[in-house]
């Protein structure tokens, strides 16, 4: 499994190849990984489940920094 800074950068470079501004582009990746965490409520609840919960949240916060 990636890191979640490795995550992070993979979502911003799918992004950052499109005319867009930075802000835009991180703005993109944030719904991406929203869209990611929203999927995982139709897993069954558990440590799972707040594992990839909690490295979702990770991920977002990398982006922040890129």
């Amino acid at each position: 499994m990636m890191t979640p800074q490795e995550k992070a950068k993979e979502i911003y470079d799918k992004f950052y190849g499109i005319p867009l501004y930075i802000r835009t582009i991180k703005q993109c990746c944030h719904i991406a990984v929203d869209n990611s965490i929203d999927a995982l409520r139709f897993l069954p609840y558990g440590l799972d489940y707040l594992q990839q919960t909690e490295y979702w949240e990770k991920v977002k916060q990398e982006i922040d920094k890129l």
